[in-house]
């Protein structure tokens, strides 16, 4: 009886360890929310900063600058997308353009990877042709990107 009154006791005093687990379990929840709000606020002045120096050094003509031992340097992005409705009309554009090894077989379409690096290509000799540019969505971007120096 003495033992059974001692474990009653024990257990009234100190939680199960399931209890110490969900308590800091729900704690952790908790602080990855704060830290999730904070990040999210850095996010959004990381990016506000990003554009105010792309557009800085393209008005000067800078591409790179060297600081605290990481190399900042302005990356373009490009984005292809090709909305279904004009798929039909872009297979039949890049068949007329006498690209055809662009074509996927047996299931004749273009995937958007390979439209995408000859669109690139376009890009760089400033002529993408009325057919494909009409029919494809075509997003270039800049962005600001690290690496050690």
């Amino acid at each position: 009886m003495i033992n059974e009154t001692v474990a009653d006791v024990l257990a009234e005093q100190t939680p199960p360890p399931e209890r110490d687990a969900l308590a800091e379990y729900l704690a952790l929840r908790e602080r990855i929310a704060e830290l999730d709000a904070v990040t999210r606020e850095a996010k959004k002045r990381m990016d506000a900063i990003e554009q105010i120096v792309i557009e800085d050094w393209a008005e000067r003509g800078r591409q790179n600058v060297k600081q605290n031992g990481e190399l900042i340097y302005v990356h373009r992005e490009l984005f292809v997308n090709v909305p279904a409705a004009n798929r039909p009309a872009v297979l039949d554009a890049v068949r007329l353009l006498g690209m055809d090894e662009l074509v996927d077989t047996p299931d004749p379409t273009v995937p958007t990877g390979k439209l995408k690096t000859r669109i690139r290509e376009w890009i760089k000799d400033d002529n993408v042709p009325d057919e494909i540019n009409g029919l494809v969505n075509i997003v270039q971007k800049s962005v600001l990107r690290t690496r050690k120096a």
